[in-house]
């Protein structure tokens, strides 16, 4: 009999993060979810593993599932993706992130995108998703020193 065959898809996550596996710190958790955090937590993770598309030799992100969904659950969102920021080691679901900061149009990562941007900025970009990670990074952050950030009142967002 498979002791694992009743268990829900957070549950099994938090099981394979204890055991040492990949499969994520964002749903990686101890305490019960709601329904629509558990599925929020789930699309962020997924992240890592969407398709990017090649616009004249440049990382470009198209229309993805799991992007659209995180972007239309703003408020939610926000602090598990500053989470993939300051704790994620994959590049291409930091690129990720910060494409989905950039749309909902918060200061809510600054700190850690900057911070991210300014390692991957000192050295030689060797793989795919560090150029992805660079570029997101560096259109989230110019569009925060542009102002778009801002709400109608000038004030920021969110800030980290």
């Amino acid at each position: 009999m498979n002791p694992f065959r009743c268990i829900d898809f957070a549950s099994f996550v938090f099981i394979v993060t204890l055991a040492g596996g990949c499969l994520g710190f964002v749903t990686g958790c101890a305490h019960p979810q709601s329904g629509m955090e558990s599925e929020l937590a789930r699309r962020i993770e997924m992240l890592k593993y969407e398709s990017v598309d090649m616009e004249l030799g440049m990382p470009r992100v198209g229309s993805v599932e799991d992007c659209d969904y995180v972007i239309q659950h703003n408020p939610e969102a926000i602090p598990l993706l500053v989470a993939v920021l300051r704790n994620s080691s994959n590049l291409h679901q930091v690129g990720f992130a910060a494409h989905c900061l950039r749309a909902m149009k918060t200061d809510a990562g600054k700190k850690s995108a900057a911070a991210l941007f300014a390692k991957l900025d000192k050295k030689k970009l060797s793989n795919f998703d560090e150029v992805f990670a660079h570029l997101e990074l560096g259109l989230y952050l110019d569009e925060l020193a542009d102002g778009h950030n801002l709400s109608e009142d000038g004030a920021p967002r969110h800030p980290d």
